[in-house]
């Protein structure tokens, strides 16, 4: 549940540009872990570079990431307006969505709610700050406008290389980008851990392997269709060599992952 605290009085510039966050910003901000240093480079390129996708192997702790920036937002706006924030995120499968509000619920502070199968999305827009549920729930609702874009402050899109095809994904940023000249459009937040990857034939997945040039290529032009479905404006992904050397000591890595660096393009 939430806790009252004075977030007038709470700065936030630690959060957007100190690498290291001391033991006394932590306990300000009520958060009990503390973020492997990675991890704060990849919050601090979302908040600064607006629209994202967050591009980390997996068990690295993106969805962490993604809670401490729900916080970050949500702190924002209470020192800016105290209004009523609302933040959904997406879970593909209904088999993780309680993992899912658990490690949202551990940063502290927001009333997290699960959209179970006997529920509607819309129920819990009044007294939540953040609901988990599946994308086709959402949906549901957008197509019923039981749910306004212009209600919402954040759209976080688990596994979002799924935004392709007849995907509720899909369907959800058609609607988005409806609105998208209005004047309040929530933020997006994508996570993966297979930016530009994804094959929509899977007898592909030979011939792709067997050319290298044309994998990249392919990974390459999926990226680029990934952020512009998305409306998202980077790929970020950890850049700093002694972070880079961090994350390979804390989190396994399973293949030879290769990051292809996309150019800023117009959303057209």
């Amino acid at each position: 549940m939430e806790k009252i605290q004075d977030y007038k009085s709470l700065d936030l510039e630690p959060f957007e540009k100190s690498p290291v966050w001391s033991d006394e910003y932590l306990s300000q901000l009520n958060i009990q872990r503390r973020p492997f240093d990675f991890q704060i480079e990849l919050i601090q390129s979302v908040i600064n570079n607006g629209n994202s996708i967050v591009s980390l192997r997996t068990g690295a702790g993106k969805t962490y990431i993604a809670a401490l920036l729900i916080k970050y937002y949500y702190i924002k706006k209470r020192k800016e307006k105290n209004e009523q924030f609302l933040t959904f995120f997406f879970v593909p499968h209904r088999s993780i969505r309680d993992q899912q509000v658990k490690a949202i619920r551990d940063v502290g502070d927001l009333r997290v709610m699960p959209c179970d199968d006997n529920s509607t999305a819309n129920e819990f827009v009044q007294y939540s700050h953040v609901v988990v549920c599946t994308p086709q729930k959402f949906l549901n609702c957008l197509i019923d406008k039981t749910i306004l874009l212009n209600q919402l402050d954040l759209l976080i899109f688990d596994e979002c290389h799924n935004c392709i095809g007849n995907h509720p994904y899909l369907k959800m940023m058609e609607q988005y980008l409806v609105y998208y000249q209005s004047k309040h459009q929530p933020k997006i937040i994508g996570l993966t851990a297979s930016c530009g990857t994804k094959l929509t034939n899977p007898k592909l997945v030979i011939e792709e392997l067997s050319d290298a040039e044309k994998r990249r290529n392919n990974a390459l032009n999926k990226l680029y269709e990934l952020c512009a479905t998305l409306n998202c404006h980077d790929v970020v992904t950890v850049k700093k060599a002694e972070h880079i050397e961090e994350l390979n000591k804390k989190i396994h890595r399973p293949t030879d992952d290769q990051i292809l660096t996309v150019q800023s393009m117009s959303f057209d």
